[in-house]
């Protein structure tokens, strides 16, 4: 495990820091949004190039990561090449004046290329265990994976479909997976990880495998993921009405008068 995680950190090393160096050419730290599912499948397929030999319930996983790390790569190049730098990254430029290219490439840069290691953990574990035999329950894991795959990538298709076809009559997105949850695409990414997280636990990587799964989940929920969307969003008070009478994250009926 030790020569796989050290060949996985000089990888993600270099290319957070080659994003960088575009992102500070360009002066849009948004290139860290495109960079970040592309890391995972490179830390992935650094560690079974370095392993000495890969396991079947590994090849899995790291196909599994790269079918979800191709799909959001694309998406967020489509959506971000070309378009002002995101707001977060804005603000945060502004706030840090002079030290913002050091601060942009220790806070936002090397933190996620961290983040990436830890979150990708159960896979580099499965990768590290050349033993691991696909069990029955391994297939529970998977299946959770396709769940999360789904409702990550509808939910992304309903809402460009809605942004692109704007209704003043209907401000808030408030049907299909949107209905019954008001971040299904958020919901999606953390089931997949523990979908992963699951495997790997059932291959032998013991309760280590849902540390990766715990922290993603913890930064959608308190970080960076539904904190800053929905602090921007209560400002509508057509959102504030849906966010009342729709689950946050797990999906679930919406309330009724």
């Amino acid at each position: 495990m030790a020569s796989v995680l050290v060949a996985v950190c000089i990888a993600v090393f270099i290319y957070v820091t080659a994003v960088y160096t575009i992102a500070l050419a360009q002066r849009n730290n948004g290139f860290a949004d495109i960079a970040w599912g592309p890391g995972f499948l490179l830390a992935a397929v650094v560690a079974a190039s370095v392993a000495p030999s890969v396991s079947a319930p590994a090849w899995i996983a790291i196909a599994l990561v790269a079918v979800w790390a191709v799909r959001l790569g694309v998406r967020l190049f489509i959506r971000n090449v070309g378009k002002p730098e995101d707001v977060r990254y804005a603000q945060w430029r502004k706030e840090w004046g002079s030290w913002a290219p050091v601060r942009s490439y220790a806070q936002v840069f090397l933190l996620q290329g961290a983040l990436m290691i830890v979150i990708c953990s159960p896979v580099l574990m499965l990768i590290a265990a050349p033993e691991s035999v696909l069990l029955p329950t391994g297939w529970v894991g998977i299946a959770m994976w396709i769940v999360g795959f789904l409702c990550e990538t509808v939910g992304d298709a309903q809402l460009d479909r809605f942004l692109r076809h704007r209704d003043p009559s209907r401000p808030v997105l408030d049907s299909g997976l949107w209905r019954y949850t008001r971040h299904p695409n958020y919901f999606g990414e953390a089931t997949m990880w523990w979908g992963i997280g699951v495997l790997a636990f059932t291959c032998g990587a013991g309760w280590m495998a849902f540390i990766g799964p715990a922290v993603i989940t913890y930064l959608l929920l308190f970080v960076s993921g539904v904190p800053l969307l929905e602090k921007r969003m209560m400002q509508d008070p057509a959102y504030r009405a849906y966010a009342a009478r729709t689950s946050m994250f797990v999906p679930w009926f919406p309330k009724t008068k």
